[in-house]
């Protein structure tokens, strides 16, 4: 959005109402008021989805337990979603989005993804009002290893419909890209010259030299959420858990309960985890080259 503004584009920006919850890739960065960067902000209501399926998840897993049956809350999860857990905000971000292209008549729809459920609410408004629609997967979907086979099987034809309708899809590694023009050949019968790579941004606030660290155990940093899914921290500290020598994960976002939990859960000791709530952008600086 910082390149759009330097170019002098206009841009009407939906979200949703409160984009605080710890998932959400704007927490921190939108603010709560109604301008971004010069640009207007409207607000959607949503519909919490996971207030449903996290509990809902840990029933049906228990249940299968006692059956005998090993079903991961992740897979439990997928299957009781709409593409992804963020679809709660689709039946009143649709109308509303009508009612802005009605106002300000743009020249075209961009999709910052993910959610991708996001695609599927730009996909339909670019059909209604006869607009090109721009896709940034930035990392892929049914491409990638978060997806699994019930995923593929379920929303195959709706990402080629997407494809289809897209003007131009954007992904950020030469993989992806790769992958979505042959989609695009075997799906769509066309070789995927809208099929464009964009590398991830490069940040000049972390670019400052340092030292490599010289730890006594290998010291890992995660910065973000994790989630009960695809991020969850279960398999990385399962897979520590089995190293032969010493080891430390720094941990800063706010969803640190689920690296306790799975630590609880693997009998880990707790000398092992710096866990540490969301920090200011300069402050992470010092804990990324304190990091291997």
């Amino acid at each position: 959005m910082q390149e759009m503004q330097r170019q002098g584009v206009q841009a009407q920006v939906l979200t949703v109402k409160e984009p605080s919850r710890a998932l959400h890739p704007w927490k921190g960065s939108m603010p709560a008021h109604d301008q971004y960067l010069g640009f207007e902000v409207h607000r959607s209501k949503e519909w919490r989805i996971t207030r449903l399926w996290r509990p809902l998840t840990g029933l049906i897993s228990r249940i299968a337990r006692m059956l005998g049956q090993q079903w991961s809350q992740s897979d439990i999860a997928k299957r009781l979603w709409y593409i992804d857990m963020e679809y709660g905000w689709m039946p009143a971000a649709i109308p509303q989005a009508h009612d802005i292209i009605a106002r300000f008549k743009p020249d075209l729809i961009y999709v910052s993804c993910p959610p991708f459920s996001s695609a599927v609410i730009g996909h339909r408004l670019a059909k209604a009002h006869g607009l090109p629609l721009v896709l940034d997967f930035r990392d892929s979907w049914l491409l990638s290893d978060y997806s699994n086979a019930h995923e593929r099987r379920r929303y195959s034809a709706t990402q080629t419909a997407l494809l289809k309708h897209a003007a131009a899809l954007i992904v950020t590694t030469d993989s992806d890209r790769s992958g979505y023009q042959n989609w695009c050949c075997e799906k769509l019968g066309r070789d995927g010259e809208n099929v464009h790579l964009i590398h991830n941004a490069y940040d000049a606030d972390f670019a400052a030299a340092s030292e490599p660290p010289n730890n006594p155990q290998l010291t890992l940093l995660y910065a973000g959420a994790w989630d009960g899914n695809a991020r969850s921290p279960h398999r990385l500290l399962d897979s520590l858990s089995k190293l032969n020598f010493d080891w430390k994960l720094i941990s800063v976002g706010p969803t640190n309960d689920l690296v306790r939990a799975a630590a609880q859960n693997l009998a880990l000791d707790e000398k092992h985890l710096d866990l540490r709530d969301s920090v200011p952008k300069p402050d992470l600086l010092p804990l990324m080259q304190a990091a291997d």
